[in-house]
């Protein structure tokens, strides 16, 4: 079967695989969104982007521990994806190039941080109608902390 791309650098099969569920025409449409967003990151850095997590099923979603609410399900206009550009000041500078970017385009932009401070990966979700451009920095550990990102100056 022929790879599907969703744009130049992301491809269907990193949005969705068989932890999915069933996946709409409108799935494909919310991820293509989503790579679209992150098409100038991989160009801007020259660098990979992974994709760690797309679409969920609902019960894959909680088999991980994820909320009820999760936009990897892809719920209504909702969709969301995690990446990583592999090294933690990669991921610093992609999650500062859509913060100052894209930020119309999103609806959640998190980085997550080891215990170490090390940028582990970045979870972003399309804008819907409910929320558009949140910045935010959390903490990967238990228990979650999130804060609202300050740009340095």
């Amino acid at each position: 079967m022929p790879i599907r791309k969703l744009t130049e650098h992301f491809t269907y099969n990193e949005f969705f695989n068989a932890d999915s569920g069933v996946v709409s025409e409108y799935d494909i449409e919310k991820a293509t969104k989503l790579a679209t967003i992150l098409e100038p990151v991989r160009v801007q850095f020259n660098f990979p982007v992974r994709i760690n997590s797309g679409k969920r099923s609902e019960v894959h979603n909680k088999k991980i521990g994820g909320v009820p609410t999760s936009e990897h399900c892809y719920k209504g206009d909702s969709a969301a994806c995690d990446f990583t550009l592999g090294k933690s000041e990669l991921n610093q500078a992609a999650f500062e190039y859509l913060h100052q970017n894209r930020r119309n385009d999103y609806g959640q932009l998190i980085i997550y941080k080891n215990r170490d401070g090390q940028n582990i990966f970045i979870h972003m979700s399309l804008a819907t109608k409910k929320r558009s451009g949140a910045t935010l920095v959390a903490t990967y550990e238990e228990p979650r902390k999130y804060f609202v990102y300050t740009p340095k100056k």
